[in-house]
């Protein structure tokens, strides 16, 4: 996987090990972080070496199951160890660790059917099993990122979920400006009625088209699919930025909350692939949080996570699935340069200065 880590810490008003107050990967060296220098990295497997125990683990529970043995863990304060085939649940469980350094909270990834939890004692584990039982955790090394031209030109129709306002809005005029595409672009609000919308919409120099539609709702979704592809022809790509953040501490997580979550992620995005036959390309909006965790959002984590599993998932239909994991700052100038890397697919991520793998 690459990451692109920002070296910037922010503090989200929940308690955190010392361990996670370290800015940038380990042994990288520190940045300044009033540089506000982008810096890239991706990562290696090294074997892990320290003592590890045999013990029970929660096997790819569903959000509610995890979310329950969550709660358990942290009222009897007892381990909470994950198994699972990919990372979609590190996230949520490194923010678990976040807010309750006092927890032994651990994730295993295997491919097979042994699984070697991790341990023993407090603090986040995470690491992979082979099909040998060899056991290995994930290293940093500097990454470069090399040029090359977005591929995506007037003839391409680009449907974004969340297109019409913030982040999502701001990236799509950046992608139209660039490429001349035309934008269908579709959000829960209307022009009509929000003010804000109205005037970004405005603001657009390329083709476009605007939809209201609510991404949790499927049958809608291919509704303004639909219209969008009336006015500007078959859409090509998606961009799927779309979402709910309602940040809260794990003891503040009312049951309905993680669902609120997840629907607009990964049943929008699945609502997506539904409509739009073979699109060239796919890019998800996630967060950092979503693979290495935040303080006050193990909730948005586990969307995240959840929905970057489901992009993996989407390279069978689509020609290139780009998954593009924001900090708390996002730029539309480094969203079209990683749209320009020929041959990068996968997981990018663009993040806070929090050490991304923290082991105990």
């Amino acid at each position: 996987m690459r990451s692109i880590i920002r070296a910037v810490q922010r503090d989200h008003g929940c308690r955190r090990p010392d361990a996670a107050q370290r800015t940038g990967p380990p042994g990288s060296g520190e940045e300044d972080p009033a540089s506000g220098v982008v810096r890239c990295f991706g990562e290696r497997p090294v074997p892990y070496d320290e003592p590890v125990e045999e013990s029970g683990a929660l096997v790819e529970p569903s959000p509610g199951e995890l979310l329950a043995a969550a709660r358990g863990a942290v009222a009897e304060g007892s381990p909470l160890i994950v198994a699972a085939r990919n990372d979609a649940y590190a996230g949520f469980l490194r923010s678990l660790w976040l807010e309750h350094p006092e927890l032994a909270v651990g994730l295993v990834m295997t491919t097979g059917d042994v699984v070697t939890p991790v341990g023993p004692g407090p603090g986040y584990h995470e690491l992979s099993v082979d099909e040998r039982g060899g056991v290995w955790r994930r290293e940093s090394v500097p990454l470069e990122l090399p040029e090359g031209e977005i591929p995506l030109g007037p003839d391409d129709v680009v449907l974004v979920s969340g297109g019409g306002k913030g982040f999502g809005h701001a990236c799509a005029k950046a992608l139209g400006e660039a490429t001349g595409a035309r934008l269908a672009l579709f959000g829960r609000s209307e022009p009509d009625d929000d003010p804000a919308l109205a005037a970004d919409l405005g603001a657009l120099t390329t083709d476009y088209a605007y939809e209201p539609a609510d991404l949790g709702d499927s049958l809608a979704v291919a509704h303004a699919v639909r219209a969008l592809e009336e006015r500007l022809g078959q859409v090509t790509a998606i961009v799927h930025a779309g979402g709910v953040n309602r940040p809260a501490r794990f003891s503040e997580l009312k049951d309905g909350e993680i669902a609120l979550h997840v629907a607009p992620k990964v049943g929008g995005l699945e609502a997506l692939l539904a409509v739009v036959e073979r699109p060239r390309l796919v890019v998800t909006f996630g967060s950092a949080a979503g693979r290495y965790g935040r303080a006050c959002g193990s909730h948005v984590a586990l969307a995240n996570g959840l929905m970057r599993d489901r992009a993996r998932k989407a390279g069978s239909l689509a020609r290139r699935v780009l998954t593009i994991e924001w900090g708390s700052e996002g730029r539309c100038d480094l969203f079209l340069r990683l749209l320009a890397v020929p041959d990068l697919s996968g997981t990018v991520s663009v993040r806070t200065g929090e050490d991304p793998h923290p082991q105990k």
